[in-house]
C-alpha cells in the first residue's frame, strides 16, 4: 500500500493519472471595449467612430434629482437614451454633461445620474447625439466603378460554344464540346455543325 498524489493506492490498483496534473489555466479574460467587440463582431471591417456636435434643444428645461421637466421641449423627437443634456448650470456657470436614462414624454426624462446642482429656473439647454460606429462609406469614384462592373455582366454575351457528335469504332460515338473565344450567331455555330461528317449511326 502506498500514497500516490495524494490518494491511497491499494495492492494492485493503477494509479489515478488525473490526481498528478495540475488544475487547468483559466484562459484571460476579454479586455476589449464595447466599441473594439463592435469591430470584430462585424467581421473585422473597418469602423468609424462617429461623433456629433452639440445641437440646441427646443424649449428650457428644470432639474429635480435625476428628473428633467421640460417647458415647450420635445423630448419624444430630440432625446433618446444614451444621449446628453448639456446645460450651463447656473450655480457654478460651468457647462455640465450628462447622459439620458429615459424619455418618458415630450416633457419629461430621467438621467443617469443629476447635475452638481439642481437647475430651478427654465434653463436653455444643448443636446449631443450619441457616439455611433458606423462603416465608412464609399467613394463616388468606387460606386461608380461598382456600377460599372454591374452593368457590364448584364451585357456580357454568353459564349459561343459548338457540339456534335462524332462517331468512334463501329457501333459507338462521342459528344465533343467546342468554345471560341470569339462571339459568334447562331447562324455561323449552325453552319459549322452542317459541314461535320455524319452518318446513319452517328449524326449532328
Amino acid at each position: 500500500m502506498s500514497i500516490i498524489g495524494g490518494k491511497l493506492k491499494l495492492k494492485g490498483s493503477k494509479p489515478n493519472s488525473f490526481s498528478t496534473r495540475p488544475a487547468p489555466v483559466a484562459e484571460p479574460e476579454d479586455d476589449l471595449t464595447p466599441d473594439e467587440k463592435l469591430v470584430f463582431e462585424e467581421g473585422n471591417k473597418p469602423l468609424e467612430k462617429i461623433v456629433y456636435a452639440p445641437e440646441p434643444g427646443v424649449g428650457r428645461l428644470i432639474t429635480s434629482s435625476t428628473t428633467v421637466h421640460g417647458k415647450e421641449t420635445k423630448f419624444l423627437t430630440q432625446i433618446k437614451s444614451g444621449d446628453f443634456i448639456i446645460v450651463q448650470n447656473p450655480n457654478t456657470l460651468q457647462k455640465e454633461e450628462k447622459e439620458v436614462s429615459v424619455v418618458l414624454s415630450d416633457k419629461s426624462a430621467s438621467l443617469k445620474s443629476p447635475f452638481s446642482f439642481d437647475i430651478i429656473s427654465f434653463t436653455q439647454f444643448d443636446i449631443r447625439k450619441k457616439e455611433e460606429w458606423k462603416a465608412p462609406e464609399e467613394s463616388l469614384e468606387s460606386k461608380y466603378e461598382e456600377k460599372l462592373q454591374k452593368m457590364s455582366k448584364k451585357i456580357q454575351k454568353p459564349e459561343a460554344v459548338l457540339e456534335y457528335r462524332e462517331k468512334t469504332g463501329m457501333w459507338g460515338y462521342k459528344s465533343i464540346k467546342t468554345k471560341f473565344d470569339k462571339e459568334m450567331t447562331r447562324e455561323e455555330l449552325l453552319d459549322m455543325r452542317a459541314k461535320k461528317s455524319r452518318d446513319k449511326f452517328c449524326w449532328i
